[in-house]
């Protein structure tokens, strides 16, 4: 009697333990809502008191986070995102920067450093000027990227890769790459670095705009 309650009990913390590390796998990709849903008002108001919640588990902020996220409603799924950028846990915040990356049309990069004695910098800013705006086109949330140019899929030449808190351009048509963080105010900072140019650069993108 005593090795079958012993066995159940097991059994029970097993499947809650795979539960828990598929929840927390799943949460490495980006997530990719097969369609809005219409969710009751009530079941909103109860998902929305979970994400608020600092005494609620992971877990559970994660699989709230993931039902209001597919909401057919933009105000609840904004709700989703300002709530898990603001949240404590990466997962939460490399779930809502990957979500707020793939429902946007378009970013903006902007240079933070003055360029001088760089020939291949001033040249390259001559060309382009300090900011280089992308616009999306394929995106595979599944993959964790989006593509930056027509006619090319994801993973690709051209293309936005999403890993966690951190994402990495690989732009040939500009001759660059780079690689960016997640920050405290929700903006994207990092470096890029122009093909031939002597050292790394300081850029940014700005999420809220």
């Amino acid at each position: 009697m005593g090795n079958g309650i012993l066995s159940h009990i097991a059994a029970v913390s097993l499947a809650v333990a795979t539960v828990a590390v598929a929840t927390v796998a799943a949460s490495t990709a980006a997530l990719a809502c097969e369609k809005l849903v219409d969710m009751p008002t009530p079941r909103i108001e109860e998902m929305m008191e979970v994400m608020k919640d600092g005494g609620s588990s992971e877990l559970k902020q994660l699989l709230a986070f993931e039902e209001l996220a597919c909401s057919n409603r933009p105000a609840v799924r904004k709700f989703a995102v300002d709530t898990g950028l603001a949240s404590k846990s990466k997962s939460l915040r490399s779930q809502s920067l990957a979500i707020l990356l793939m429902q946007r049309d378009q970013v903006r990069l902007d240079l933070l450093e003055e360029l001088k004695g760089d020939r291949t910098m001033e040249q390259w800013i001559r060309s382009n000027g300090r900011s280089v705006a992308y616009k999306f086109h394929e995106r595979e949330a599944t993959q964790n990227c989006i593509s930056l140019a027509a006619g090319h899929k994801c993973p690709g030449p051209y293309m936005i890769a999403i890993d966690g808190l951190n994402i990495r351009i690989i732009d040939p048509a500009h001759h660059l790459t780079g690689t960016f963080a997640l920050q405290p105010d929700n903006s994207l900072r990092g470096t890029i670095l122009v093909k031939r140019a002597a050292r790394p650069v300081a850029a940014k993108i700005e999420l809220e705009k």
